[in-house]
This record gives C-alpha cells, sequence and structure tokens, in this order.
C-alpha cells in the first residue's frame, strides 16, 4: 500500500495526469485523425477526389450524405451507436482541461471557474473542428456535423460530472481524481504504446 501513497495525497499528481492526458490525446489523433491508421489504398482515392464532392461531407448535424444529396439518417440503431461513442470518447477530454485550469489555481472564486468552464468548451469545440477538417484534408475520413456536436457535448458531459464529484468531494476530490487517473494510466497507456509502435511499424 506504501508504493500507492501517491494516490492518496492532498494534491493531484500532475506527473500521473500529464501521462494520462499524454496517452489519451494521442489515442484520440489515432482514433480519429488517423482512422486507426487503416484504409491508406481509401485513403489515396479519397485524395483524388476534390473536396466539395467527397461522400461524407455533411455539414449540417443529423445529416447523412448520399450521392450528393442531404437526406436525414435512417438508420436509429447506427445513428445512436455513434452518438453515443462521439459523445464518450470526449468525456475525459472535458474532464481533462476542467481539472487543469480548475486545480493548478488556488484561486476558487466565480471568475475562476467561470474561465475554467468557458476554456473547457472551447477547447473541446476546436480540437473536434481540427480533427474533422484533417480528416477532410488527409483522406482518412469526410468531415460530420454531427461528431462535431456530440464531440461538444461529450466534453460538457465530462466538466459536469467532474464538477459534481468535486462539489460533493470536496478536500476529497485530489485523492478521488488521483485513483481515477492510477486506473485510466493503466488502461491508456498499453493502448498507447500499442497504437504507437504498430503505426510506426506499418507507415
Amino acid at each position: 500500500m506504501s508504493k500507492l501513497k501517491f494516490l492518496f495525497n492532498k494534491k493531484i499528481n500532475y506527473f500521473l495526469f500529464a501521462l494520462v492526458f499524454a496517452s489519451y490525446t494521442w489515442l484520440l489523433i489515432w482514433s480519429i485523425a488517423l482512422k486507426f491508421n487503416l484504409n491508406i489504398i481509401d485513403q489515396k482515392y479519397v485524395l483524388s477526389i476534390p473536396i466539395y464532392q467527397r461522400v461524407g461531407l455533411n455539414w449540417i448535424p443529423f445529416y447523412l450524405q448520399i450521392n450528393g444529396e442531404h437526406q436525414y439518417t435512417y438508420n436509429v440503431v447506427n445513428l445512436f451507436a455513434d452518438l453515443f461513442l462521439n459523445i464518450l470518447i470526449y468525456l475525459p477530454l472535458g474532464s481533462f482541461v476542467f481539472i487543469l485550469l480548475n486545480e493548478k489555481r488556488h484561486n476558487t472564486n466565480q471568475t475562476v471557474k467561470k474561465h475554467a468552464v468557458i476554456i473547457t468548451l472551447v477547447v473541446s469545440l476546436l480540437s473536434s473542428l481540427i480533427f474533422e477538417l484533417i480528416q477532410l484534408f488527409t483522406g482518412y475520413g469526410g468531415y460530420d456535423g454531427t461528431d462535431i456536436l456530440c464531440n461538444f457535448l461529450g466534453g460538457l458531459f465530462g466538466m459536469l460530472i467532474t464538477i459534481k464529484i468535486k462539489n460533493k468531494s470536496h478536500d476529497k476530490f485530489p485523492k478521488i481524481a488521483n485513483v481515477i487517473l492510477f486506473i485510466l494510466l493503466c488502461i491508456f497507456l498499453p493502448l498507447a504504446i500499442y497504437t504507437g509502435v504498430s503505426t510506426i511499424y506499418y507507415a
């Protein structure tokens, strides 16, 4: 138990936080921007098509582009699975950014908290937008307004969950956060190493 003493500190362990955040960021890049490092042949084909003619260029959320025409998404199962996954994958981002902005400041007045909330939401929105544009211009995917909206909601929900836990736990929040970070590190770090090595190997 003494070896895990750092998990029960009264302050968040930022070295642990940095490892988890770096691993998670790479997994986001690998899964969203690089599309699991797959479909290189499809990527070359897509790149040969003008951007405005590519399938998957959907500016309006919850619309599906088929043969150049926008239609409502009709497959309810696929729709909700896509919504759920895009929200889920951004839950940690909203939590991480809020913790980083909020816990680094000793001043806990309402202004600081508002700044942390606003910046967290902006980061969630802009990062999702950047990922969608990267997919569009690299040919690894398309631009989908639904993904941006769901990613934003994921960041929002992640932040709200963190605020809820923080308000209820008060002084115990850093200890809870450290335990959660350790669990996430055990999940994210091996995946990040494996996907990083495989990406380099197949590049």
